[in-house]
């Protein structure tokens, strides 16, 4: 298993919104199920997210809130530090608000 990191998992989830599917720098990370009632810090808990939708998800469990996510979140299979020592700052754009 990988350790859990905020752009580990805003690079497995693509930089997209895994609620409403928008791509931008405008990031957070989100408990699919919330901390305050258990919830782990864990791969398979957590999801990249845009403000907007974590406004609007809140504290609250995906069927209280009314929401469904675009893809299951998973343990990557790939350790980030190693596409980060690969990377070399053209090759995604996206990444560059990130890394430099």
């Amino acid at each position: 298993d990988f350790r859990v990191s905020r752009i580990g998992v805003y690079s497995r989830d693509n930089f997209t919104c895994q609620y409403c599917g928008q791509k931008n720098n405008d990031l957070t990370l989100d408990h699919v199920y919330p901390r305050h009632l258990g919830g782990s810090h864990t791969w398979d808990n957590l999801v990249t997210c845009c403000k907007k939708c974590n406004n609007t998800k809140a504290w609250k469990t995906l069927d209280q809130a009314g929401m469904r996510l675009l893809s299951k979140p998973r343990s990557p299979k790939w350790s980030f530090h190693t596409l980060l020592a690969n990377h070399n700052g053209t090759d995604y754009e996206e990444w560059n608000y990130y890394l430099v």
